[in-house]
């Protein structure tokens, strides 16, 4: 392949990165009672859930 096709995915792969790190900077600023923490992480896994529903609708 030729780098300007895979260029989505280096580019987007670096913008994870960094997002990732800020994420967990805004959670473990903001996320500090175990109420937050067990509403957060009901809802971080029904998201993960929903787009992996998605995905597997796409055939990816």
């Amino acid at each position: 392949m030729k780098p300007d096709d895979v260029r989505f995915f280096t580019v987007h792969s670096e913008a994870d990165e960094e997002h990732s790190s800020l994420a967990e900077e805004i959670a473990e600023r903001y996320i500090t009672s175990p109420q937050l923490q067990e509403l957060t992480r009901t809802h971080t896994f029904r998201r993960m859930e929903l787009l992996y529903d998605i995905w597997s609708i796409d055939g990816f």
